[in-house]
């Protein structure tokens, strides 16, 4: 190997690591922005805010503001779910995700699903919600839609 491509090889994974990095970075400001956006909407106030922010988790807060933290969004995930379960129009399931993410974050587990192993696909995600072959109403052998006329008897 000459010294160019021990070069270039070096290039490469510094390059790589620094995109994992920069990637990394991106994340943890995205996710605490969602957090301290989300938190402000459930009416903390700034320097509450700040605090929060400034925790690297959950477990370094005051136990009183975790406690208030927590009640606070119990209480959006439950109104959200009965929004959800009634198919209203007041449900935002963004929202919701960002209130799932951070009672994750507040009771100490991973925040987000992938960290925390779960690598189905959308397909087998979505798949409890597709009509199974059985459920659906069988097509008549004379058309292709279910308006469909039999043949008229000759």
């Amino acid at each position: 190997m000459t010294e160019a491509e021990r070069l270039e090889a070096a290039m490469r994974a510094a390059i790589a690591a620094h995109r994992i990095k920069l990637r990394q970075e991106i994340e943890r400001k995205t996710r605490s922005f969602e957090l301290r956006f989300l938190l402000a909407r459930l009416g903390l106030s700034p320097p509450e805010l700040d605090i929060v922010d400034g925790c690297p988790s959950a477990a370094a807060l005051a136990p009183d503001l975790a406690c208030r933290i927590e009640t606070r969004l119990v209480a959006e995930a439950d109104r959200l779910s009965r929004h959800a379960r009634a198919g209203s129009a007041r449900y935002d399931i963004n929202r919701h995700v960002a209130v799932r993410h951070a009672l994750a974050w507040l009771r100490g587990g991973p925040a987000l699903p992938d960290e925390a192993g779960d690598r189905r696909s959308g397909r087998e995600l979505n798949a409890r919600f597709r009509r199974s072959r059985d459920r659906r109403p069988a097509r008549p052998p004379w058309g292709a839609h279910p308006g469909a006329h039999p043949p008229r008897p000759s």
